[in-house]
């Protein structure tokens, strides 16, 4: 999603009006997410209220103080100075948008549901893209199903390390799979 496109928060989700397609695009987000962009519009319009006829009212959700569009270079700019910070390595803003599909894949999200999400016009775009994601899964789902049939120490061991809160099996090199846990 692009930062700078994103307008009208909703009760469960984001429209987002400005698409490649030229479609407008409902995106889905989890109810916490929701509580915190509507914290989040509360001090901008505090802000629009302290910038008086300086405010530019776009409608966008991320801004600059003005109201103008965030510029996506301050974005990756931040995300280079908390990777530098944290010792991480470089974190492309891209990489939270393959870190869902990936996780949604891997979660055995259908690839239809996964492709909505992410905007693509079409399915076959969603597969090519995160084919290699979607081999991992069919590996990991075949590999969970041994575990149970013969019993393996690994399936509970898998079931412990997402219980306590990391349901990643999987870090992408490929595709730029961010643990969020790192956060």
């Amino acid at each position: 999603m692009r930062s700078a496109q994103t307008s009208d928060s909703k009760e469960r989700g984001i429209y987002e009006t400005s698409t490649k397609t030229g479609n407008v695009r409902f995106v889905n987000i989890p109810v916490e997410t929701v509580a915190l962009l509507k914290r989040y519009r509360a001090s901008q319009a505090e802000l629009q209220l302290a910038n008086g006829d300086c405010w530019q009212d776009t409608g966008y959700l991320f801004t600059q103080d003005d109201g103008r569009p965030m510029n996506p270079t301050s974005i990756t700019a931040w995300l280079n100075k908390f990777s530098r910070r944290r010792g991480l390595p470089h974190i492309h803003p891209h990489s939270f948008r393959h870190s869902v599909a990936s996780v949604l894949i891997v979660s055995g999200v259908d690839i239809v549901t996964v492709s909505k999400q992410l905007g693509h016009a079409q399915v076959s775009t969603t597969g090519d893209v995160y084919a290699h994601v979607i081999e991992e899964a069919k590996s990991q789902a075949t590999e969970c199903i041994a575990d149970v049939m013969f019993r393996r120490k690994k399936h509970r061991e898998r079931a412990v390390s997402a219980a306590r809160g990391c349901p990643f099996l999987v870090l992408c090199a490929k595709c730029g799979f961010f643990n969020f846990n790192l956060f």
